[in-house]
């Protein structure tokens, strides 16, 4: 193939340089306080926002204080002679009440706070906003059924 001009005149590469994009703990804190992406940057897009509506908030602190209530009243039925059918917790309740406890709310957490981070993104073919929600309404739903196993044990129901 012939050139228009010597090969030492064409124009110097200017990606040499290293990605500024590459992800690091500094980029990490920078977006927890310094948040600049409020909405996507074209219509339909899907994106990872650093801002987000208040009502994740709102949700997150909701599945955090329900995980709390679980907790709580799956410690008074195992009192009461229920068995905990989750091996993995009734492994951390058989060590120590306090580390079942701590678990417990950080994993419910990050799981809350990852589908906050892809609240707009598809996960499980669904939006992760929805699946917020549904995890939102599964917790008041087991609450209900725990207070309704409470209410059995009782001699109420």
């Amino acid at each position: 193939m012939q050139y228009p001009y010597p090969i030492a005149d064409l124009p110097r590469e200017r990606r040499d340089a290293a990605d500024r994009r590459s992800f690091t703990l500094r980029t990490l804190w920078h977006g927890m306080w310094r948040q600049r992406r409020r909405h996507a940057r074209r219509d339909g897009e899907a994106a990872v926002l650093d801002v987000h509506p208040s009502r994740y908030r709102y949700w997150v602190l909701g599945l955090l204080g329900l995980s709390c209530a679980d907790a709580a009243l799956t410690l008074q039925l195992l009192g009461r002679g229920a068995a905990e059918i989750n091996p993995f917790m009734a492994l951390l309740i058989g060590l120590d009440l306090g580390l079942f406890a701590f678990i417990k709310t950080v994993v419910t957490g990050l799981c809350a706070g990852l589908l906050v981070i892809l609240a707009r993104q598809r996960v499980f073919r669904v939006r992760g906003e929805a699946l917020l929600r549904i995890a939102l309404l599964a917790y008041l739903i087991l609450i209900n059924w725990e207070l309704v196993l409470l209410g059995r044990f009782a001699g109420i129901v």
